[in-house]
C-alpha cells in the first residue's frame, strides 16, 4: 500500500509506472494509513492517489489534489553603478516570486562601521522600495557622505516572508584637493589666475577652472552662484592657469580655483584681484571753421572714470 503523486499539469491521473509519477510506499495491511512526502515544488498543484496491492491486483483511491505553499522571494546578485560623493544606483535580481505576489523589492543600505549586516528593521539602516515582480531591479540612493563606506543588500518580500542578497559594500568618492589660488597678471579687460589641484583623492579630474564674480556682489564665488563666471579647461592634478575675460577696469573680483571628480567639486579658499585703469579712449570732435581759423576738438572717455570732452 502507498501513494502515487504527481505534477496535475504532467499527470493529472497518478498510477505506479506512470510518466512523472512518484510513488511512496507504506508498511502495514488494512487500516489507515499516511506518508510524508518530500522535495516538492512551491506553489504547485499535485494529484494523488493511495494504493493498495495483493494477489488480486492493485487498487487505487479516488484521485484527490493539493497545492504547496508558496516560499519566500528568491533575490541575488546585488550591484552598485554610478557612485558619485552622495549617492549611487543600486539594485538586485529577484529570481523567483516564490509562488506569490511580491509585495516590495528594494534596497537596504547603512554605513558599513555602524551596521555591516542591515535588515529593514534596523534604525540604523535605510531601505529604499521600488515597484515591480522578478528581474532585475535598480534603485537611487542620494544624501550619501563623501569618502564613507557603505554596506546594502537587496531584497524583496512576499506573504511567506523576506529574502535577502548577500551583503555588498562601496565607498563615496572625495572631492579633489584644490589649494593656492593665485592672480598672475591683471589687465584692464582680463585676469590670469591659477592654482594646484593638489590631488584626485582617487578618482580622476572630469573638469577644472576657475569660477569669478565681482567683490560687491559676491565674495564667495561657487559654480552657478549669483553673478559668478565660470572657466574651465581640461588636465589633471598638477599647476594650472585660465584666463578670465570681459571684466571692468578698476574693479576688484573675487575668485576661487576648482576641479570637479566623481566625488563632487573641490574649490580653493577666495581670493581677490584688481583689474587696472584702461587707456583713456579719445575721438575726434566736431570742427567749426571761422574765417582766419577753426574751433577744432576731441573727446576723452577714461574708461574706468566718468566721461569728460
Amino acid at each position: 500500500r502507498g501513494i502515487v503523486y504527481s505534477v496535475t499539469s504532467e499527470s493529472a491521473n497518478p498510477v505506479i509506472g506512470g510518466a512523472s509519477v512518484g510513488r511512496i510506499t507504506a508498511a502495514g495491511t488494512t487500516g489507515l494509513f499516511a506518508v510524508t512526502l518530500g522535495s516538492l515544488a512551491h506553489a504547485t498543484n499535485y494529484s494523488f492517489r493511495a494504493y493498495a496491492i495483493n494477489s488480486l491486483g492493485t487498487t487505487y483511491s479516488p484521485v484527490a489534489n493539493f497545492i504547496t505553499d508558496p516560499i519566500p522571494p528568491i533575490v541575488d546578485n546585488p550591484t552598485v553603478t554610478n557612485v558619485t560623493g552622495t549617492g549611487a544606483i543600486l539594485g538586485g535580481t529577484v529570481l523567483s516570486d516564490g509562488g506569490d505576489l511580491i509585495q516590495y523589492r528594494g534596497v537596504v543600505c547603512s554605513v558599513t562601521s555602524v551596521n555591516s549586516d542591515p535588515k529593514i528593521t534596523d534604525f540604523n539602516a535605510v531601505p529604499l522600495s521600488i515597484n515591480g515582480t522578478t528581474g532585475v531591479f535598480a534603485v537611487s540612493v542620494i544624501g550619501l557622505t563623501q569618502g564613507t563606506s557603505y554596506t546594502f543588500k537587496a531584497f524583496a518580500i512576499n506573504s511567506k516572508g523576506i529574502s535577502y542578497t548577500a551583503a555588498r559594500s562601496f565607498t563615496t568618492p572625495v572631492a579633489p584637493t584644490v589649494t593656492q589660488p593665485s592672480i598672475d597678471t591683471a589687465s584692464a579687460y582680463t585676469g590670469t589666475v591659477g592654482g594646484v589641484v593638489q590631488s584626485d583623492n582617487g578618482s580622476p579630474i572630469i573638469e577644472r577652472g576657475a569660477v569669478c564674480s565681482l567683490a560687491t556682489v559676491n565674495q564667495n564665488p561657487l559654480i552657478g552662484g549669483t553673478g559668478v563666471t565660470k572657466v574651465s579647461t581640461t588636465g589633471t592634478t598638477g599647476g594650472f592657469s585660465v584666463v578670465v575675460g570681459s571684466l571692468t577696469p578698476n574693479t576688484l573680483y573675487a575668485f576661487r580655483i576648482y576641479a570637479v571628480n566623481l566625488g563632487g567639486t573641490g574649490y580653493s579658499a577666495v581670493s581677490y584681484f584688481l583689474t587696472t585703469s584702461a587707456a583713456p579712449f579719445v575721438s575726434t570732435g566736431a570742427a567749426y571753421p571761422l574765417a582766419t581759423g577753426a574751433t577744432i576738438g576731441g573727446i576723452v572717455n577714461a574708461q574706468d572714470f566718468a566721461t569728460s570732452s
